[in-house]
């Protein structure tokens, strides 16, 4: 009878954009976080110096310089040999750990000095101190550290921080002789370990 024929309307629903891409994205970013490995680099060069930290000849593996980065006076074919190695820190650099040993029974020492400040990260070495210290060692540079530091040192060694220690972090002396010679601003707790000897002081 002359009616009108109405047609309702059907939504067609337009496609829904994957997040899928995303997800495996985040996830290949916390595969690539999760293994992480810490770089170690062995110093090679035995002359006394003064020898320039940013040299890479005078490294095995690269110039360790940033997060995880592992600093190692101490390799297999390398002693100090009675030699007192003294390294120049000139620029400002980041370690997850600085690891001095004489391997032969070597008696020589070891100064690192210059104008850059070492900091370090946290990531410590070994996963219990970011300072491990089986020679005689001065440290004339300043020193940030971003957490509680570990600093083992031998019976028969001693540590000398010259330069100030500053940052949120502490410093936990675990073993050794270990001498404080700045005034020193870090906010952290200062801990003394049983053994060894302890002493701080505000002049060189």
């Amino acid at each position: 009878m002359g009616g009108q024929t109405h047609f309702n309307k059907i939504a067609i629903p337009m496609p829904i954009k994957s997040s899928l891409p995303h997800v495996l994205l985040v996830l290949a970013a916390c595969a690539v976080s999760l293994t992480t490995a810490r770089a170690e680099s062995f110093w090679t060069n035995i002359s006394a110096g003064p020898n320039e930290w940013t040299n890479s000849a005078n490294w095995s593996n690269g110039v360790p310089n940033g997060v995880n980065q592992v600093a190692t006076f101490n390799a297999s074919a390398f002693s100090f040999a009675g030699t007192d190695v003294t390294v120049n820190v000139s620029s400002n650099i980041s370690l997850g750990g600085l690891y001095i040993a004489s391997a032969g029974g070597g008696s020589g020492s070891l100064k690192l000095t210059g104008s850059g400040t070492i900091t370090f990260d946290g990531s410590q070495y070994g996963g219990a101190s970011s300072m491990q210290v089986n020679l005689n060692e001065t440290m004339e540079n300043n020193l940030v550290v971003s957490n509680t530091s570990g600093v083992s040192i031998t019976a028969s060694s001693k540590l000398w921080v010259k330069g100030a220690i500053s940052g949120p972090g502490g410093i936990q002396r675990d073993s050794g002789i270990l001498y404080l010679g700045s005034n020193n601003t870090f906010s952290g707790d200062l801990t003394v370990g049983n053994g060894g000897s302890f002493l701080a002081t505000t002049t060189d």
